[in-house]
């Protein structure tokens, strides 16, 4: 009698198979021991050299006290508006180092970090736009900064900077935004954001940090500085409602948003950007090409154009 139907598999097939899938679970089972290994080492690693003493370090340029604690600031230049520089999350003054000087060429400018980023004390958290802006403000006022402003924000830096115009609106001249977040972008997901908060404690930022001086190395990956990103993270959706409810709008004021290349195949982070620059009657959008997120570093040549344009304006 003959027999139709399925095909019996070979006993000898079956055995090579179930020896590759042990094969698999085992390399899968292994990189999945060896990242844990990686993160924990790191994470203590980061814990250790991360606890970085008071004092280590001097501040390289003005420490001032806003009220019970100080903010780092680095001002140059002369000359109205003062150019005030909002780094994005988890970056300070320095990320602005290849733009500041030539901008102060022109006129004053100034670059800050943020409470808890560098040589800046500790703020409340979560830290949101209303507290940036706030702290910014007190800055400015003991500071002696006066207006008129010409905001120039990268990243959330664009955000908090729309914010402060927004509360200050006499105080700004002109804005440019650098690659900025928008309040309705879609926020990380908390598994993703659990993530990122291992990855940064783990001693990955490490790896990307190098400004070429030991005690900026050290402050900007230092365990206090990592701990304000993660306040930031926190305060992102307040932040974003924060911003969506100062109703930000410049009038006819000098706006300029300059937008990654690299984010050209995204349309939604193209929407948003192109929304931003409806925001002033006298407002254009240029698209950095050969540029990722960080354009003062790849382009710097077209956010100091930008500045000057702006501040040419505003005069």
């Amino acid at each position: 009698m003959t027999t139709t139907g399925a095909t019996v598999q070979p006993a000898g097939g079956a055995s090579r198979t179930r020896r590759v899938l042990r094969v698999i679970r085992r390399i899968v089972v292994g990189l999945i021991a060896l990242i844990v290994f990686v993160l924990v080492v790191g994470s203590i690693y980061q814990l250790i050299v991360g606890n970085v003493p008071d004092g280590r370090y001097p501040a390289p340029w003005r420490l001032v006290d806003i009220g019970g604690r100080v903010l780092h600031v680095n001002c140059m230049g002369q000359g109205p508006p003062t150019v005030i520089l909002e780094a994005g999350l988890g970056s300070g003054a320095a990320t602005w180092q290849h733009v500041q000087r030539p901008i102060s060429e022109l006129t004053r400018v100034c670059s800050y970090d943020r409470a808890g980023y560098g040589w800046s004390a500790s703020g409340p958290s979560p830290r949101t736009a209303a507290r940036v802006t706030d702290d910014l403000h007190r800055l400015l006022e003991k500071s002696g900064v006066q207006g008129p402003l010409v905001l120039a924000g990268h990243s959330l830096g664009g955000l908090f900077a729309r914010h402060y115009a927004a509360l200050y609106p006499a105080e700004i001249a002109g804005m440019v935004l650098v690659d900025s977040s928008h309040e309705d972008q879609d926020k990380p997901p908390a598994p993703l954001r659990f993530v990122l908060k291992v990855l940064t404690h783990s001693g990955v930022p490490r790896l990307f940090v190098g400004f070429g001086d030991r005690g900026l190395d050290a402050m900007y990956t230092s365990n206090r500085t990592l701990t304000t990103i993660d306040g930031e993270f926190a305060g992102l959706e307040e932040s974003s409602n924060q911003t969506r409810d100062a109703r930000f709008s410049f009038g006819s004021k000098p706006l300029i948003v300059l937008t990654s290349g690299s984010n050209n195949e995204d349309p939604d982070w193209q929407r948003l950007q192109k929304e931003l620059a409806t925001r002033s009657s006298n407002a254009k959008r240029i698209v950095a090409t050969g540029s990722g997120h960080y354009i003062q570093d790849d382009r710097p040549d077209l956010v100091i154009s930008a500045v000057r344009e702006v501040v040419s304006q505003s005069r």
